[in-house]
């Protein structure tokens, strides 16, 4: 009789916590993959990770840079290690320091630190090339990775009436507050009459133009005649914000940094300066009568190396 193999998939308090951010989508494509690969799969955080690690595994998954300093002891406890740093280590940390989180040298420092002590890898994947390739000075002398984006993002997106401009974020994230001011300069080259829904908690902005509804349901999130926007500045890994609409079949207006890793046109309009965005708003606003019925899924990424990921599982 077939014996079930074990996989174990480590991953950071806020993806393993219930709720959903960018970390815990991360972690479900990873169970989902090897689920599918006929593996029986436990997720655990790294906090509760050692009792776990007491065990030996058929497979154990480290995702996010954050949980490096486990590679040593999961490697003791199986043949098959797979670790996904996700995002850049040096893309995620610079960028909040230019925020002003200080805090994350010391954090930096601590990575580089388990980094170099990391054991011999058997899969390394990222979620995109940019920030594979950031990091090549690390991997080149360990492993060549594969790149693996984030998948299962279906919503339901419901009628709408008329068009919305959205954001989506949390107002306590720097960034998230950077990019509203970028869109308050962005309505001054639209009519009037354009308002910006903002879609989180804590996201407000004075001026009247915008239009906060606080934290709601997913449902609420995405209507077809919809225009995401994604004014992001600096930054690491995809911009959910952005892939989660593509994926859907909605039109999204980012800068390029918002639209790395996925691919240009289609739904996906890029501009860089409040001017060239009010202008991608008004192209992306004659679509928005013909939604998408079958939507691009997979193919909103640019890298994709999902089956070599899925051949890899099949050896074990």
């Amino acid at each position: 009789m077939f014996e079930s193999r074990n996989a174990l998939v480590i991953g950071t308090e806020i993806a393993t916590n219930g709720l959903e951010s960018g970390g815990s989508l991360r972690v479900d494509t990873i169970r989902t993959i090897i689920e599918k690969a006929g593996f029986k799969v436990t997720v655990t955080s790294k906090s509760k990770a050692k009792n776990f690690l007491e065990s030996d595994w058929d497979l154990i998954v480290v995702v996010s840079f954050s949980c490096s300093r486990l590679l040593s002891q999961a490697r003791c406890k199986t043949s098959n290690l797979w670790f996904d740093p996700t995002d850049s280590w040096q893309l995620s940390r610079f960028s909040l320091l230019r925020a002003g989180q200080i805090s994350q040298l010391p954090r930096l420092f601590r990575d580089l630190f388990w980094l170099s002590r990391s054991p011999n890898l058997d899969l390394l994947t990222f979620i995109s090339q940019r920030d594979a390739l950031t990091e090549q000075n690390w991997w080149q002398k360990r492993i060549n990775p594969l790149i693996l984006p984030v998948f299962e993002l279906n919503r339901k997106v419901v009628q709408g009436d008329s068009s919305r401009l959205v954001f989506v974020g949390d107002g306590k994230y720097v960034a998230n507050r950077r990019s509203l001011d970028f869109l308050g300069e962005v309505l001054r080259h639209l009519p009037q009459s354009f308002e910006i829904h903002l879609f989180g908690d804590s996201l407000k902005y004075s001026n009247p133009r915008f239009k906060s509804h606080g934290y709601v349901s997913k449902s609420e999130l995405y209507r077809t005649r919809d225009i995401h926007l994604v004014p992001v500045k600096f930054g690491s890994g995809l911009k959910l914000k952005a892939a989660v609409p593509l994926w859907n079949g909605l039109p999204v207006v980012a800068t390029a940094e918002g639209a790395t890793g996925l691919s240009l046109g289609g739904s996906l309009y890029v501009g860089n300066t409040p001017k060239e965005f009010a202008k991608k708003i008004l192209l992306a606003q004659e679509s928005t009568d013909s939604f998408l019925l079958n939507p691009p899924r997979e193919t909103v990424f640019v890298d994709n190396d999902l089956a070599e990921i899925t051949t890899w599982l099949q050896t074990i």
